[in-house]
């Protein structure tokens, strides 16, 4: 049998925890103690695996600055 390679998954990371709250908002916890956090409109530095757990509680909510760049 001769299966095509689309649509097939590739092992990215093995993960002790992960935390996904939306497309392009989460957040992994790896064995190793590395923390992978993937999100769309903030800085890296502000958001935190804890910030994310605290999402999940329904009504929660977190605020973050961002900042606006605009080219002239």
């Amino acid at each position: 049998m001769h299966f095509s390679s689309i649509g097939q998954f590739k092992l990215e990371h093995m993960v002790s925890e992960g935390i996904f709250l939306a497309p392009k908002v989460y957040g992994l916890l790896l064995p190793s103690g590395r923390v992978i956090i993937k999100n769309k409109g903030y800085m890296l530095h502000d958001l935190t695996l804890d910030h994310l757990k605290d999402l999940l509680i329904k009504d929660s909510s977190l605020k973050l600055r961002q900042d606006k760049w605009f080219k002239y």
